[in-house]
């Protein structure tokens, strides 16, 4: 019955004009500028104080040191404490709270080829757990891999001498200055001088069983199966000179990670799409940039950054543009990229860090000019918009359809008023936020 009531009203809602959900060129505000140590480079976000804010810890490379802050809920970040531990910080990445005994995410940071955990307690950062990593860290990532009841780690090590490794620690069994010769952590022998890792679901079953690991000498990827015997026997694919940085997330939205891989040797992004049966597509989608200097990108990420239910990437190259956004279309393909920063930038972040339901997006700048040393967190301008039922980032009558769709289905996207239910009071909310322009 009320399919007939509402189809009645499509006429009337469609002399309205069409808004955008997201500002047309400007998926995001000006930067936030967070002053940090000399020449910041890696960082990681988390949440240290248990307070539901993210906050944000980054390595101060020209310092060795790592300064941690405390977000405040709204995009901007208080300055907390700087750790110095006497050896040069290179590297840092945030261990999630699943795995500390503490109900806090505490920090990994690598130091002179030794890796620390800062665990977090009530009275801030300080019990400090060592593990030998035998070489220079290049990597981390977690899992969780099979049969993981928290978030494995993986690791990847550039060692002086000796084949180069990776390392699976099981995080749920052992303390962590125990994992280097703990019963549940593996070295595993992987691709010559290893520059990033990542762990990825190449079969769809929702698992990661796969740890790929990029070679920068080779040119390869060793794609290391998870098995019972923890052998990770490996398949290698060729993707191309001096891989740097990688990420796996589906990009063609067919429920299997791809690989996205970017280089120092060519001004190009290169996606590999996972077959479904475990492994790689051997013709990669090659998306190429400009850079005024010659690009040596460091990270990379993949992330819905204009809420049009598609990913998208973003490259931080170390060159300028520091930034550029490749935004996706949900078939594995890409705009040409959008610069968003000048400025050498070193690692990209997603999150949401204003608590708006919009991914934000955070970039750490140590050797620009404009400024250096600081992080710069840029906020989305694409908000939720519940007029915008279809998700094409428009609010336009189409949207009506799709609405009337959702009603008759009884979906979420029904509910426009926010009461938790669908009823034809909706409509009206609907109408209402389509006249809002969201």
């Amino acid at each position: 019955m009320h399919r007939n009531i509402l189809t009645a009203l499509i006429a009337a809602a469609a002399t309205n004009a069409a808004a955008q959900a997201c500002p047309a060129g400007a998926d995001f505000a000006p930067p936030i500028l967070i002053p940090t140590g000399n020449g910041p480079t890696s960082l990681s976000l988390g949440n240290f104080n248990n307070d539901g804010n993210i906050d944000l810890a980054v390595v101060n490379s020209n310092d060795g040191t790592v300064s941690t802050f405390t977000g405040n809920g709204d995009g901007t970040f208080s300055f907390e404490i700087t750790i110095n531990s006497g050896l040069p910080a290179r590297l840092v990445s945030v261990v999630p709270v699943s795995n500390n005994p503490d109900p806090y995410d505490s920090i990994l940071v690598e130091e002179l080829n030794s890796l620390r955990n800062y665990r977090r307690t009530d009275a801030g950062f300080g019990d400090v757990e060592p593990c030998d990593a035998e070489g220079i860290v290049t990597g981390i990532d977690f899992g969780p891999l099979p049969n993981a009841t928290v978030a494995d780690t993986i690791i990847a090590i550039d060692k002086p001498t000796g084949p180069d490794e990776f390392l699976y620690i099981n995080l749920a069994l052992f303390p962590f200055e125990s994992y280097c010769g703990s019963i549940t952590s593996f070295r595993r022998p992987t691709t010559d001088q290893p520059s990033a890792i990542a762990s990825a679901d190449l079969n769809g079953d929702g698992q990661d069983e796969n740890i790929i690991v990029a070679g920068r000498n080779d040119g390869v990827v060793w794609a290391h199966l998870f098995d019972t015997t923890f052998n990770f026997p490996a398949t290698i694919y060729p993707v191309g000179p001096r891989p740097t940085a990688i990420e796996a997330e589906d990009v063609n939205e067919d429920g299997v990670d791809d690989l996205i891989v970017a280089f120092s040797d060519i001004n190009a992004i290169r996606i590999f799409l996972g077959d479904g049966v475990g492994g790689l597509s051997l013709t990669p989608i090659e998306l190429p940039y400009t850079t005024t200097t010659t690009a040596i990108p460091s990270s990379v990420i993949v992330a819905d950054f204009n809420k049009d239910d598609e990913q998208d990437i973003m490259l931080a190259t170390n060159s300028n543009p520091g930034v550029l956004y490749f935004r996706g279309n949900g078939t594995g393909s890409f705009a040409a990229p959008v610069p968003i920063s000048a400025d050498f930038d070193h690692t990209v972040f997603a999150a949401d860090v204003n608590n708006d339901g919009a991914t934000d997006l955070i970039t750490s700048s140590g050797f620009g000019t404009s400024p250096a040393n600081v992080v710069k967190v840029y906020l989305s301008n694409c908000l939720f918009c519940p007029a915008d039922v279809n998700a094409d980032g428009a609010v336009t009558p189409a949207d009506f359809s799709a609405w009337i769709l959702a009603f008759n289905l009884d979906l979420p996207e029904c509910d426009q008023n926010g009461d938790g239910i669908c009823t034809p009071a909706d409509f009206t909310a609907w109408s209402l936020n389509y006249n809002d322009g969201c």
